[in-house]
């Protein structure tokens, strides 16, 4: 493993070096590739944890260092160096047209956005956060004792402190929310108003409806959890101060968990559900569409799936991270566990057992006319496409299984003794040293017929474009 390898293999998913064989797909063409320099990398200065890719996988950014001094390398230039650059590294925003990060500068803080610094603080919180439309920009500041919220360069009220999350915007970017403390308790403040008072509040449960009306978030009082969406606390049920409420994609239903004496049951729409000994935190899932609800629970030592108030199944474990609806909302799907097998249910079929299925396993294909998940067979691994398997292969990226937006085909990353390859279907792309994916590990297209990715040989980064014909 090289020095660029040794640099940047944080943000790639871990990969045996491996041959990875060719697989019988309908055979896809593509076009040589295209390749662009975005970085040369000094490997002697670089950090390796700050090294951060661009939202459209088109701009990587990292913090070099030199002797004492801090700096910034994005878009391949040197940036002003300073006595200490935020352990986050550089933020992009959604649209990766902007960034921000924080600087030490001598005994002060600041954030530096757009390439222009900002106001100097005695200290400052969170990461900088961009609205998902990137025209707000806000993070947590100090001066004296008293902490605030810096939105595009105004300071909001003054409070004992400001919750670790930092500020949240409402998907839409109109909305601001951030939990304050006030003396012993904290509340929550949306769009400058103040919620009541909690002895705690997890910060990590505070989420928007998917239309932006409605906001929940859980909190601690009188040693209970309690859920509270908008004005209204749902104090009749207890609840896990850890647990995240979730809203329907339309924004109109609530549902989170709620325990009391040693049972679980879901809260729906504040009507409680069947109880069950345990309802797994984090299987709670709307369908895109909003009209079917699913959740994970057991009743004694099995766990079943809860699909629209009917327990499917009795399996010894069910892979939490694999429940899924299709993008048309007509199918369902996840990973039941048995003693050491493991296999795919779709639509309440059972699949082939496997000795492994890994999470983000299975995928739809955007039309939700196919299917497709990676599985183990011994020491070899095999693509299964609608049920049917792919010759078998000794290594794949097994969280890069991707299909073209027309669900023809499939793309994934490949280990060979060249390097990491990206796959279409049975044709290797070049070999690289690195291939660079976002959190997900999902391959970007930019039309149906074209997609990109960055990747790193020799030291130096590299924008790679290509095209199915």
């Amino acid at each position: 493993m090289n020095a660029m390898t040794r640099i940047i293999h944080h943000v790639t998913l871990s990969l045996a070096a491996a041959l990875l064989l060719a697989v019988s797909l309908a055979s896809a063409q593509r076009t040589p590739v295209s390749e662009k320099v975005l970085a040369r990398v000094d490997t002697a200065s670089a950090i390796q944890e700050s090294i951060n890719e661009s939202p459209d996988s088109r701009n990587v950014a990292y913090v070099a260092r030199d002797n004492a001094q801090q700096y910034v390398v994005l878009q391949g230039k040197k940036q002003k160096e300073y006595d200490g650059i935020g352990t986050g590294g550089i933020t992009f925003s959604p649209n990766s047209k902007r960034s921000a990060y924080l600087v030490k500068d001598g005994s002060k803080y600041l954030v530096v956005a757009d390439g222009k610094e900002q106001k100097k603080y005695d200290a400052l919180g969170s990461e900088p956060v961009f609205s998902p439309d990137s025209k707000h920009l806000a993070y947590v500041a100090r001066t004296g004792v008293k902490q605030f919220v810096v939105l595009d360069g105004k300071e909001l009220k003054a409070y004992d402190g400001i919750g670790v999350r930092g500020p949240v915007f409402s998907p839409d970017s109109k909305r601001l929310a951030f939990i304050a403390k006030v003396g012993d308790n904290m509340r929550v403040v949306v769009d400058a108003k103040e919620g009541k008072d909690f002895e705690t509040i997890n910060g990590t449960t505070m989420i928007f409806s998917p239309d932006s009306k409605h906001i929940a978030y859980t909190g601690m009082r009188d040693r209970e959890g309690r859920v509270v969406a908008d004005a209204k606390e749902y104090s009749a049920f207890r609840t896990d101060p850890d647990g995240v409420p979730l809203f329907s994609s339309d924004g109109r239903h609530l549902a989170f968990i709620s325990t009391a004496a040693g049972r679980s049951s879901i809260i729906f729409d504040g009507k409680k559900g069947q109880e069950f000994a345990n309802i797994a935190e984090g299987s709670l899932r709307f369908s895109p569409d909003s009209k079917h609800f699913a959740y994970m629970a057991s009743a004694k030592d099995l766990w079943a799936v809860v699909f629209d108030s009917k327990a499917q199944g009795n399996y010894a474990n069910i892979g939490i991270s694999t429940l899924r609806f299709s993008p048309d909302s007509k199918h369902f799907a996840f990973v039941a566990i048995n003693g050491d097998k493991q296999y795919v249910v779709l639509d309440g079929k059972e699949g082939k057992w496997y000795d492994g299925i890994p999470d983000g396993n299975p995928i739809f294909s955007a039309n939700s006319a196919h299917t497709a998940y990676m599985a183990k067979i011994g020491s070899t691994w095999t693509v299964v496409r609608d049920g049917k398997e792919l010759p078998s292969v000794e290594s794949v990226g097994v969280e890069t299984l991707s299909f073209t937006p027309d669900g023809d085909h499939l793309l994934y990353i490949a280990v060979t003794h060249a390097g990491m390859s990206m796959m279409l279907d049975e044709s290797a792309g070049s070999a690289y040293d690195v291939i660079l994916l976002r959190r997900g590990g999902k391959i970007l297209f930019d039309t149906p017929a074209t997609f990109h990715y960055l990747a790193a040989k020799d030291n130096t980064i590299l924008l790679v474009e290509e095209r199915v014909k």
